[in-house]
């Protein structure tokens, strides 16, 4: 939407109103950005830093599975280099952030059964709502 808004002449002037000197530029979703709507998209990164006049923008991209493979650091590589062809400005591996999941139990899964159960005795007996839909059936 935005690439629409920068070729539509009034549109164009509002956002450029409000957003001269834009110092942050967020896109979420990273790794859905290849191919063609990489390109895209790094071709619009581009023009909002020069229509918007800000050299010093700071790109922030998002995404849950960027880079599975290897090591910490080498992910941080992966990541940093994807975001410099796309955020056309150099990324350095330590600023990426990455994150690892750490599991706050252990031992083995229980079953759906005794959740269930579980559920049901911090909570007693289910009410009658949640027996039925929203329609009340």
């Amino acid at each position: 939407m935005l690439d629409l808004v920068l070729t539509r002449p009034e549109e164009r002037s509002h956002l450029l109103g409000a957003a001269a000197g834009l110092a942050f530029l967020v896109l979420d979703e990273l790794h859905t950005y290849r191919g063609r709507r990489g390109a895209d998209v790094a071709m619009l990164v581009r023009r909002v830093r020069d229509v918007c006049e800000s050299p010093e923008l700071q790109v922030v991209g998002t995404s849950a599975t960027m880079a599975s493979e290897g090591t910490p650091g080498e992910r941080r590589r992966v990541v940093a280099g994807i975001a410099s062809r796309l955020f056309g400005t150099t990324v350095s591996p330590e600023h990426v952030v990455g994150e690892t999941l750490l599991r706050a139990t252990s031992g083995p899964q229980p079953s759906a059964e005794v959740l269930a159960a579980r559920v049901l005795a911090v909570d007693g007996a289910p009410s009658a709502t949640s027996r039925t839909g929203p329609d009340g059936t």
